[in-house]
């Protein structure tokens, strides 16, 4: 969250499925704190905890027991 903005991810699986993916999602939607929809974000790969600061939006991601931090404009 932010002084503006809600940030959810987001998956289409089923619960169950993705328990069987580590948890991780390949979105992340925006809300204003009205409820109204802002922006969703398509993630080119799983990702599975994420965080904004100001206008930047950081996600990891897990490949081969590997942790990777990527750090992502979110326009907002």
């Amino acid at each position: 969250m932010t002084d503006n903005f809600i940030y959810l991810g987001y998956s289409h699986l089923s619960l169950k499925e993705v328990s069987l993916n580590d948890y991780t999602f390949d979105e992340i939607l925006c809300f204003d704190w009205n409820g109204n929809k802002v922006k969703k974000y398509n993630l080119p790969f799983p990702v599975s905890t994420f965080c904004v600061i100001d206008n930047l939006l950081y996600v990891t991601s897990l490949e081969d027991n590997n942790m990777t931090i990527y750090r992502l404009e979110s326009d907002k």
